[in-house]
């Protein structure tokens, strides 16, 4: 009887493993697979991705491109110098603010200037204000930011030459004026001072008189002054 009931014990075991179609439960281990699905955090080198838009990114470097921008530079300065000049000063390309006055230049036409007012009709500050046959003679700028100890004065356009004259005779020349001699010709020119000048002479060593034109009193023209190579040394 014991053995009859151990064969039927045996039995029920036996069906019971069958009857789960899985078989044994250690097969659900076999899930544990789907951690392949892990294999999925590969997709994280996708990430490499981003090193691609960090490549596009150097285009930033186009911004070099405002370095242009040092242009605006050369037209900045310009009005950095004529913001920085002393009062009633001026230059070549800082007129006076005054529409009245002209820029005049005692230092040479490359050197700050000073404004001053028109000097009207036979007068002068400077020699380009008279005409080409005339000297302004005896003005006086006094040159810009310069402590000067004696004002400013007009100067008079005065004829370049004029009658003729004898150095030996009694035809003498009027004041201003000196008897140059010109041969057979000899003729009152206007007396120069540096830098403008009548001959070589006039500018010392190593410098030369350039522009000057000489007519004697036979002549039917007017010297005109020159000016001296190293006049703005």
């Amino acid at each position: 009887m014991k053995q009859l009931l151990a064969a039927i014990g045996l039995l029920t075991l036996v069906s019971g493993c069958g009857s789960e179609p899985g078989g044994f439960k250690s097969v659900d281990s076999g899930a544990d697979s789907d951690s392949d699905a892990d294999t999925d955090a590969d997709a994280d080198s996708d990430t490499d991705g981003d090193t691609d838009s960090d490549t596009d990114t150097d285009t930033d470097t186009d911004v070099d491109a405002d370095t242009d921008s040092d242009t605006g530079t050369d037209t900045g300065t310009d009005t950095v110098v004529c913001d920085e000049l002393p009062f009633a000063c001026c230059s070549a390309g800082c007129p006076c603010e005054n529409d009245s006055y002209h820029c005049v230049f005692p230092q040479g036409p490359e050197e700050v200037g000073v404004c001053k007012p028109e000097a009207g009709v036979g007068m002068c500050w400077e020699q380009p204000e008279c005409d080409e046959s005339e000297y302004c003679k005896f003005p006086f700028v006094c040159p810009c930011d310069w402590d000067c100890t004696e004002p400013d004065m007009l100067g008079q356009c005065l004829e370049t030459s004029s009658a003729c004259c004898d150095n030996v005779g009694p035809a003498i020349c009027s004041v201003h004026y000196f008897c140059m001699e010109l041969g057979d010709h000899d003729t009152c020119h206007v007396m120069v001072d540096f830098p403008h000048c009548w001959t070589d002479e006039d500018c010392g060593e190593s410098a030369t008189c350039d522009g000057a034109m000489i007519c004697n009193c036979d002549e039917d023209c007017l010297s005109q002054v020159g000016l001296c190579s190293n006049a703005w040394d």
